[in-house]
């Protein structure tokens, strides 16, 4: 059984694991609300503090639960709160991709990644880096749009170029660093 987490049912955790527990289910996956369109649902991304707090505070019990009844809880939920992108007291790249990868969007627009064009955000951002229609791929690579992703990424400007997805820390670390 999967179960998609937000604000309208954050607090039912404990009744799904007895539903799962009733009609025999081995599995219970808790994941977070994706995007922004939810108005108000996405406890995750708007910090809601109380729901935080009950998550934080719950979430033992609820491993427990499961546990006693004999099932396995794949909990996906994240750490509250922004995350501090930190290794061994020095600040890490918040994402790697406008150095390793580009998306191509149905009309020709590049994107330092899929992510970067989230359309439930994307009268925030600033334009693509280019589009393919208008110049090739290198010029594009190499070009102002996609040096100035990697400087406000250096510089940690991310407002407005970075999906709020990534910037809470939702998006794991190894989505947002390819390894190659």
């Amino acid at each position: 059984m999967t179960a998609v987490i937000m604000k309208s049912n954050y607090r039912e955790i404990g009744k799904m694991l007895d539903f799962a527990r009733e009609y025999r289910f081995d599995l219970v996956k808790l994941y977070y609300i994706h995007g922004t369109r939810a108005a108000g649902e996405n406890i995750f991304l708007e910090e809601d503090p109380a729901a935080m707090e009950y998550l934080c505070e719950m979430m033992p019990f609820f491993k427990k639960k499961a546990a006693d009844y004999g099932l396995v809880l794949d909990s996906r939920l994240p750490v509250p709160g922004i995350k501090k992108y930190r290794k061994n007291g020095k600040k890490q790249l918040l994402c790697h991709r406008p150095w390793q990868s580009i998306s191509i969007d149905y009309w020709g627009n590049v994107w330092p990644d899929v992510f970067c064009w989230d359309d439930g955000w994307k009268s925030e951002r600033m334009p693509g880096a280019g589009n393919v229609f208008k110049s090739s791929i290198g010029q594009i690579w190499n070009g102002k749009g996609m040096q100035e992703y990697r400087r406000r990424i250096v510089q940690r400007e991310c407002r407005g170029i970075c999906n709020p997805e990534c910037l809470s820390g939702l998006i794991p670390e190894k989505t947002r660093k390819l390894n190659v």
